[in-house]
């Protein structure tokens, strides 16, 4: 089986993914590691997509890790989606510690740029950064894998009668269907 853990650069992927592969058997894919596949990038691609079809076909779990969007057209039909999303302000702390603390400004704008860029992908399972530690996330990952009802998150939504309060992947799918962001995303009122 493949599971695909996507979103921003510095939203906790890797975290999750390394954590992943503490508690299970896993092979570990990230970016473009598919470029020693091949001399040129259209043979490696495809070599990898025949590689993450045959892992798609066995009881093994195969872990890719993707930060740009094109790279979702490798996935087999089936692959388990888990997108990992955090808000800007904690994407752009994380850049900054990764720089010594300097956060210089055109990467602050790329980062801006950037964000939300998966916000409209279907996915199993939606994760935001912070909201477990990610031994939980990767139960809930492992769980949900199995067929199981992964164990809820903690609901960080500020509308408690919503009908879908507590339910955050039910959450995200109906508001990426309606074209919106989920309550506990958008810019709060100040």
């Amino acid at each position: 089986m493949v599971i695909a853990i996507f979103g921003e650069s510095c939203t906790g992927k890797s975290t999750i993914a390394n954590q992943l592969a503490k508690m299970a058997p896993i092979t570990m894919y990230t970016g473009k590691s598919y470029m020693k596949l091949a001399k040129n990038e259209a043979e490696a691609r495809e070599a990898f997509r025949g590689l993450l079809e045959d892992h798609q076909k066995d009881d093994a779990l195969a872990v890719y890790v993707i930060s740009e969007k094109d790279q979702l057209s490798l996935l087999p039909a089936h692959a388990f989606r888990v997108l990992v999303t955090a808000e800007l302000a904690q994407i752009q702390a994380r850049f900054a510690q990764r720089m010594q603390g300097n956060l210089p400004t055109p990467v602050a704008d790329m980062i801006e740029r950037k964000h939300g860029m998966f916000d409209d992908v279907p996915c199993a399972l939606h994760i935001r950064s912070g909201s477990q530690g990610s031994e939980q996330i990767c139960e809930r990952i492992l769980a949900a894998c199995k067929g199981a009802t992964p164990p809820p998150l903690p609901c960080k939504c500020p509308d408690v009668n919503c009908p879908r309060h507590g339910h955050c992947d039910a959450c995200s799918a109906f508001h990426n269907e309606k074209g919106t962001l989920t309550k506990c995303r958008r810019p709060q009122a100040q």
